[in-house]
């Protein structure tokens, strides 16, 4: 089975890129930007 792809949208300063790092944090993915 395949792992999920996450893709995470919104403007800029909304906080996509912290929350992303959460997620890969909490789970042990990567976090690519």
């Amino acid at each position: 089975m395949d792992e999920p792809r996450v893709l995470i949208l919104g403007p800029p300063g909304a906080g996509k890129g912290t929350q992303s790092g959460n997620i890969a944090d909490a789970y042990g993915v990567e976090h690519v930007t």
